[in-house]
């Protein structure tokens, strides 16, 4: 274990980071071992593009190397829930933050499991507020309930079994509750699978019910769910894109024009690649990718 590796298990309580690297015009995921500064002033800047978003209509957004950051207001305040990874255990916890102006208050590990977990998507249903990290390593989409926001959370059920999937999204339309998810049918854990469940009697149920064009795309550069986007009554789907070698190249926005149990259809609103900022820290990176 490098000496960086024993102070972050020690004292660090800012979680690592990938994040895309530009060299000589080629851009790969590189390690980043920020200090607080530093971190906080990825966090600062990632607040501010929310802000200027209308914070009431972006549900997550994802960053670095798709380890989710997911942006939640909730009486006035703001929280992140990041997939908090460590290189020395080779796991990922979910952490929380709260963001004050110009302060970030680390929270601690709200979700820790044997497990890997990461991509905290969480969504609210019947006044209660719910999360549906990413779990694949228990072949299941498992769903926690919010005992205390933001710190207290509990397994509640697990929606699908025997199930290889990912950065899984869920929300309701026409009266009917969706799950899009990425799945792989292999061991090579590929995900680059769009599939869509849903579900007639809300999403508290393990009755969810496979969409009849399953697989809706198969295609890495298509089908990875980087996030959802709800704005005047239009819901906007956001997929990652990788290149060779590396993750995190760019993403699109979709707009989902049709979602019913027969079809699905979308259409490309933007194409965001990383040359939209420079220099927001200091050191070896130059863009920050992969914010929707």
């Amino acid at each position: 274990m490098i000496d960086r590796e024993k102070i972050q298990e020690k004292e660090y309580e800012f979680p690592y980071h990938h994040l895309p690297v530009n060299d000589e015009q080629n851009w790969h995921l590189g390690k980043w071992w920020f200090n607080g500064l530093e971190y906080l002033g990825v966090l600062t800047y990632v607040k501010n593009i929310i802000n200027d978003l209308n914070p009431k209509n972006v549900l997550d957004f994802g960053c670095g190397d798709g380890m989710l950051l997911y942006f939640f207001k909730k009486n006035g305040n703001n929280y992140l829930f990041v997939e908090d990874f460590s290189f020395v255990k080779n796991i990922g916890v979910i952490s929380c933050y709260e963001l004050n102006n110009k302060n970030c208050n680390f929270l601690g590990q709200v979700i820790k499991e044997k497990f890997h977990l990461s991509f905290p998507f969480i969504f609210e249903f019947e006044n209660q507020i719910y999360m549906c990290p990413e779990t694949h390593e228990q072949k299941e989409i498992r769903l926690y309930h919010c005992l205390d926001f933001p710190k207290k959370w509990e397994y509640k059920m697990t929606l699908i079994k025997n199930i290889l999937a990912v950065d899984t999204l869920i929300f309701a339309k026409n009266d009917i509750w969706w799950m899009l998810t990425n799945t792989s049918k292999t061991d090579t854990k590929d995900f680059c699978e769009l599939s869509i469940f849903y579900s007639k009697k809300g999403p508290l149920t393990d009755k969810w019910i496979a969409h009849k064009s399953n697989p809706i795309y198969v295609d890495p550069c298509l089908a990875r769910n980087g996030g959802i986007l709800f704005k005047k009554n239009k819901i906007y789907r956001v997929n990652q894109k990788n290149g060779f070698n590396f993750y995190g190249k760019e993403f699109d926005i979709n707009e989902i024009l049709t979602i019913n149990v027969d079809t699905y259809n979308e259409k490309l609103i933007s194409n965001v690649k990383p040359n939209f900022l420079k220099n927001i820290v200091k050191g070896k990176i130059d863009k920050y990718d992969k914010c929707s």
